[in-house]
């Protein structure tokens, strides 16, 4: 069984997932010379997949179509209009599994119809998260001066301004990820860092 990378501690779980690492870093394995083209068309094929999965995702499906029989099973209530196929697999206990019954997702393996339930339940949360990763990502461009006494920024609680001085942190994004230093305690900096024309 190949190693699982531990996620408990990870910054952003739910992009880190153990079921979508096939996906986030096939490209960069193949780039680096560490995927072989049988491991590639595996890939290829899978992406394809879930292109046709997403395209069912904008499907109506009328309440004569045995939907309610489905979302009786799962106690998931019951629809008395047409509904998206995405709006049905946002409902509790529902995967797009059950929904081949009613001849959507049709000949996709369980992989893809697990992957593409998890990213519809998920989406805003993802979405949310994608964006607070893109946040981060800019935080990591802010530079911090480097002989600065942190004691000078009277809104920084007392902790972080001792963790900041203390370390050091060549950026606001490694400043983020102290222990000790809040996300109140980054706004203050950056706020300060705004005034002082350093952003």
């Amino acid at each position: 069984e190949p190693y699982r990378m531990m996620t408990s501690r990870a910054e952003f779980r739910l992009h880190l997932r153990q079921d979508n690492c096939d996906l986030r870093l096939t490209e960069i394995g193949r780039q680096v010379g560490l995927v072989d083209d049988k491991r590639w068309k595996i890939y290829i094929k899978k992406k394809k997949q879930l292109e046709v999965a997403k395209k069912e995702l904008s499907k109506i499906i009328s309440p004569n179509s045995g939907i309610n029989e489905i979302l009786s099973q799962v106690d998931a209530g019951v629809v008395t209009t047409g509904v998206t196929v995405d709006n049905l697999l946002k409902r509790a206990g529902v995967t797009a599994k059950m929904l081949t019954q009613l001849g959507l997702f049709p000949n996709l393996p369980d992989d893809v119809l697990n992957e593409i339930t998890l990213q519809t339940k998920y989406s805003g949360y993802i979405a949310r998260e994608y964006e607070q990763m893109q946040e981060a990502k800019k935080q990591e461009k802010i530079a911090l001066p480097q002989d600065f006494d942190y004691n000078q920024i009277a809104g920084l609680r007392l902790e972080a301004r001792e963790k900041l001085n203390q370390i050091k942190p060549l950026n606001l994004g490694q400043a983020s990820r102290i222990s000790g230093v809040s996300p109140a305690d980054i706004s203050v900096l950056t706020i300060w860092l705004k005034l002082k024309k350093y952003i």
